[in-house]
């Protein structure tokens, strides 16, 4: 996927050989004219390039390494389980999505990542009725990380 400096994005899939294309791309500033390429595949840990786009066409080769797994269970403040809260990456505070990856918890509130990238990750975690968590660092390290979200005043 490409994430420009600005809020337009683009995105593609590979082809059966593992070849992708991304055709318009917009250069914000042609005096420094580079992009963040990420990619992320099932199984794999997501990776970022920047690439100069110099000339028309551009190559850039990505080795995908295996991915970590991040794995959590999201509670109340009494450590009963939250069904079905959101689980998903955040935006740093540059604005970049690094990650594409959301989920919901399971009836006992566990989720799992299996693609996940083996260095910290920001975090943004939110079930109806109760407070946010976002710009949460963790570490998708493989052991459960326990995330308890406090209810909304008056709920």
């Amino acid at each position: 996927e490409l994430h420009n400096s600005v809020p337009r994005k683009q995105s593609t899939q590979t082809t059966g050989d593992g070849t992708f294309t991304i055709q318009g791309v917009w250069v914000p500033d042609p005096a420094d004219p580079k992009m963040n390429l990420i990619v992320q595949a099932s199984g794999f840990a997501p990776q970022i390039q920047t690439v100069q786009c110099v000339v028309p066409t551009n190559i850039a080769n990505f080795t995908l390494s295996k991915a970590s797994i991040f794995r959590g269970r999201v509670m109340d403040e009494s450590g009963n389980p939250l069904p079905n809260a959101a689980v998903r990456t955040d935006a740093g505070s540059d604005g970049l999505d690094k990650y594409k990856w959301l989920t919901h918890t399971d009836p006992e509130g566990r989720f799992e990542w299996d693609s996940a990238p083996p260095n910290s990750v920001l975090f943004w975690f939110e079930a109806p009725g109760f407070n946010l968590i976002r710009d949460l660092p963790l570490l998708p390290d493989g052991s459960e990380h326990e995330i308890k979200l406090t209810r909304k005043a008056g709920q």
